[in-house]
């Protein structure tokens, strides 16, 4: 794989050439760490304060396999040897860094590279006390030598007694000027000619389709491509990211076939989300405007959430990931926590993106005093926190939610989005435009029902739009069963009373949400209409499900 050495190597020199004596670096890239680390090692000299001599590095590497073995650079791939006798034992290479020179020890300007030292570290394993002892014994006499244990792993978990001691780095997915080397690579290694090569706009399209890859990742999507595809096909890209990223079990990338079209009422967030759309671009940064940050949507369930979060990555022209946040979690020390970084990575170098969380309240029920995950739930939300309110690039957060109340406040506080949306029941106005929706979706022209459209909104008062869905949905099985020649309105007035509509069994919870979030800002994703007022049944009383909180 061809090597680019970025600004992220120079960086990591720098720390060692201060003296930092252990880093941890998060990567699933190792070789590709390793190589640029090691690359820009034996580019590095330090100065010798006594003699005034320029000194060059020297790079080792450990792993339980193979030992503790020199590494170099030789023609832009790493180059081991042999490695020193009896060196598996992970304490070995701490050891040997802090032997004198004169004892067989190695001299000043020493690296070594730990890999999966993680292991060694947590608390499963039997000498990871007599691990972290010995690296807390060993750092004082390795600062100033410019000696430096750096630990190379994709999960963090750094001891209590070592957080002090170690500098984190975060070494980065493949940037566009990344990916696009490997592309030329993969080129030249695959033969293809000149004239055959990618055009500007092609090659900028496969490199935006690898963002969020790993440099081995792109450059084995790219192989399929020129393989499977007789070419490179951005498609094929996108379909082997998306099988990549569903790995994580954690992230997913949505393909959207849904527009704002397709979202029945909410005029009023559709139109801030045509606004916010246009602050994206290179015209409203140079005027000023930054990124809109994202939104938030709560209210009553079936009622669009979703589904606008789906077309608001197909309005913006970006792609889509959705974050399930239950499926962080795992069962090892540290485990959640590289898997929420992890997944926030892969969204950060896709940018400009959309990351969807949905019902976000449930996923941050274990954020709670007194549940047993308290601890790793405070961790995990605290690193989304961090991310929405420090993020560099255009990750636009959709997050949605049922109920408003059980949302954390530290979530919804400026800064980290834009707005927060009440999402309520359509009214009598929306309801038709959503039923003409879903008639056109089973391929009927709403135009046949025109004359009773008027009585089949008044039918459906109080129906959410996922229950206006199912409702044509039973009309429709009964129009075939009764071999109807098409749907006809006495299947819609049949089907009707077989629905059970959300507002009905969720009455007094709706009516809670609803004056609560209005009462605290939250902004109205519909206009408000006079509506009628009809009594529905909510949790064995007599309650009133309007649109106007004042009537409830």
């Amino acid at each position: 794989m061809a090597r680019v050495i970025s600004a992220a190597a120079t960086e990591f020199m720098n720390k060692v050439k201060a003296s930092y004596s252990c880093l941890w670096v998060k990567t699933h890239e190792e070789e590709r760490a390793l190589a640029e680390y090691v690359a820009e090692a034996a580019r590095t000299v330090i100065k010798n304060p006594e003699t005034g001599a320029d000194e060059p590095f020297s790079t080792f590497s450990w792993d339980v396999a193979s030992g503790l073995r020199k590494v170099t650079i030789e023609g832009g791939r790493l180059a081991y040897e042999k490695p020193i006798a009896k060196s598996t034992d992970p304490v070995k290479p701490l050891i040997w860094i802090d032997t004198p020179q004169a004892s067989d020890g190695p001299g000043d300007n020493t690296i070594i590279f730990l890999k999966d030292y993680h292991e060694y570290l947590g608390k499963n394993f039997r000498d990871a006390d007599i691990i972290k002892r010995t690296i807390r014994n060993i750092l004082p006499a390795l600062r100033g030598t410019c000696k430096c244990l750096v630990i190379l792993s994709p999960v963090v978990v750094i001891p209590d007694e070592l957080d002090k001691e170690i500098r984190m780095i975060n070494y980065k997915l493949p940037t566009r000027t990344e990916l696009k080397g490997v592309l030329q690579y993969i080129c030249e290694s695959a033969g293809v000619p000149n004239n055959k090569r990618p055009t500007p706009a092609l090659e900028e399209e496969l490199i935006n389709a690898a963002l969020g890859m790993t440099s081995i990742e792109a450059g084995n999507a790219f192989c399929v491509s020129l393989t499977e595809g007789k070419g490179l096909k951005p498609e094929i890209i996108r379909r082997e990211k998306s099988s990549i990223v569903q790995k994580s079990g954690s992230l997913e990338v949505v393909e959207v076939t849904e527009t704002l079209a397709d979202v029945g009422g909410l005029e009023l967030l559709k139109q801030d989300l045509m606004i916010r759309k246009n602050n994206f671009t290179n015209a409203a940064h140079d005027f000023g405007v930054r990124s809109p940050k994202g939104i938030v949507f709560v209210g009553v369930p079936g009622c669009g959430k979703s589904l606008t979060a789906k077309a608001t990555a197909s309005a913006f022209g970006m792609p889509l990931f959705r974050l399930d946040v239950s499926k962080i979690f795992g069962k090892y020390v540290g485990e959640s926590e590289g898997n929420m970084a992890k997944c926030l990575d892969i969204a950060a170098a896709n940018a400009p993106c959309v990351l969807w969380i949905d019902e976000l309240e449930k996923s941050m029920s274990g954020n709670k005093d007194g549940d047993e995950s308290h601890e790793t739930s405070k961790k995990v939300f605290g690193m989304l926190l961090n991310f929405l309110q420090e993020r560099k690039t255009d990750v636009f957060l959709v997050a949605t939610a049922n109920s408003v109340k059980a949302l954390p406040p530290e979530l919804l506080r400026s800064g980290r989005i834009d707005k927060l949306y009440w999402v309520d029941l359509p009214d009598n106005v929306q309801r038709e435009e959503i039923l003409k929706i879903h008639l056109r979706k089973i391929g009927r022209n709403p135009d046949m029902f025109n004359t009773d459209m008027a009585q089949l909104v008044t039918l459906c008062d109080q129906f959410s739009g996922a229950d206006i869905e199912q409702w044509v949905q039973e009309a429709l099985n009964l129009a075939f069963a009764s071999k109807h020649t098409d749907l006809m309105l006495q299947d819609l007035i049949s089907t009707v009373g077989e629905i059970t509509p959300t507002s009905r069994l969720m009455g007094d919870v709706i009516i809670e949400n609803r004056a609560w979030a209005l009462k605290h800002g939250c902004k109205r994703a519909s206009p408000e209409r006079p509506q009628p007022q009809p009594e529905v049944r909510g949790n064995g009383r007599r309650k009133i499900i309007g649109t106007n909180p004042e009537n409830n």
